[in-house]
């Protein structure tokens, strides 16, 4: 993702969740959307990018 709109709503979504410092660790270099290896096959997942490059995947409906 590279508006700079959508990385600023979704750095705001992801501040809400309930283990948020977990989830934004050592800090957030961007945001992806992947196909979560744990679900059914078609279940997409926002991840936080991390500026190590690794990432860690967040719920949506968790920030709410």
């Amino acid at each position: 993702m590279t508006d700079p709109t959508h990385i600023a709503f979704l750095t705001a979504l992801v501040r809400r969740h309930p283990e948020a410092e977990e989830k934004i660790g050592s800090g957030v270099a961007g945001f992806k959307v992947q196909v979560n290896p744990k679900g059914t096959g078609n279940t997409r997942c926002f991840y936080v990018i991390h500026p190590d490059g690794s990432s860690v995947q967040f719920s949506f409906p968790s920030c709410l």
